[in-house]
């Protein structure tokens, strides 16, 4: 009987922990909310997509989790500045009111991106995806079931396995397992995941334009699209340029470095920065990556 009291004990507890928590993150989400700018769309301002540039080559530019298409902010205008089109597009949900954010998952990010690249085919002789992080795990589980859609694919550290201690003591897959079997009332997560961008004045700037709340479900779908091509590296033969950080806080590199190295891409070229966190496009080593982009791009044709 004794146990019986001590497991029911440790449920109310749950639950009532559980109700708090979520109290006290929808009133921070309010409080937030009530100092973001949004346009007729309702699209946090500076964080809606857009496009420079007018080349024969266009550049679909995908980003990351809790981001936006701003984080391309200097890639595009110097890629644009070498006869590029550059389209930076924003994925379903990010940057958009939570009510919008909680109802997309990862069928609609990859029917955004499907979208974007028929229409850019429409108007242009050849279509690269440049994709950083979420949008890197995206990019590579819509061209494993569509391989011929582009020429090729640009991946700036993407998410092939989540950093273990991302800005927690526990590993952050089981924080993840732990939350989503523990919390039933909570939907909605404050963003904890830390900034790492080693420039300082990027870094502050970032901070503003990142999700600030996080939706449950956008976590759900993260683990499952990256679980759904787990064991499928040898499959992928895209032309691919990987630029991966080799302090990154965010995800696991080695998972990345592990899927280049598995993948039958018959063109493919890994680059490793010194001096760059997780936010390759925005931080130190930001030319250099444009540098390399180009390379890649021009010895394909």
């Amino acid at each position: 009987m004794s146990n019986l009291i001590i497991i029911f004990s440790a449920l109310i507890g749950i639950i009532i922990g559980d109700a708090i928590y979520s109290t006290i993150v929808k009133y921070r989400l309010k409080q937030w909310e009530s100092h973001i700018e949004r346009d007729i769309d309702g699209i946090q301002q500076g964080r809606q997509e857009f496009t420079v540039g007018n080349g024969e080559i266009a550049l679909l530019m995908l980003h990351g989790f809790g981001d936006s298409p701003s984080v391309y902010k200097k890639i595009a205008p110097a890629l644009a500045k070498k006869g590029f089109t550059c389209k930076a597009m924003r994925l379903p949900g990010f940057a958009e009111p939570m009510n919008k954010y909680a109802k997309t998952n990862m069928d609609l990010w990859l029917e955004a991106l499907d979208r974007e690249i028929n229409q850019l085919k429409q108007n242009h002789k050849h279509v690269w995806i440049i994709a950083h992080s979420l949008g890197g795990a995206i990019t590579i589980k819509y061209l494993l079931e569509n391989p011929k859609a582009v020429d090729g694919v640009i991946l700036l550290a993407p998410l092939i396995k989540v950093f273990n201690q991302c800005g927690s003591l526990f590993p952050t897959r089981m924080l993840y397992e732990i939350g989503i079997r523990c919390l039933f009332i909570t939907k909605i997560f404050e963003n904890y995941i830390p900034i790492d961008v080693n420039n300082p004045e990027e870094k502050k700037k970032y901070k503003i334009f990142c999700d600030r709340f996080i939706p449950r479900n956008i976590y759900n779908e993260l683990f499952k699209l990256i679980d759904s091509f787990k064991g499928k590296e040898d499959k992928f033969n895209v032309p691919m340029l990987m630029i991966l950080s080799q302090k990154d806080k965010i995800i696991e590199s080695n998972a990345s470095k592990q899927f280049f190295q598995k993948s039958s891409s018959t063109h493919k070229r890994l680059i490793v920065l010194e001096n760059s966190g997780h936010v390759i496009p925005l931080d130190y080593e930001w030319k250099e990556a444009v540098s390399a982009i180009l390379t890649f791009i021009n010895g394909a044709y």
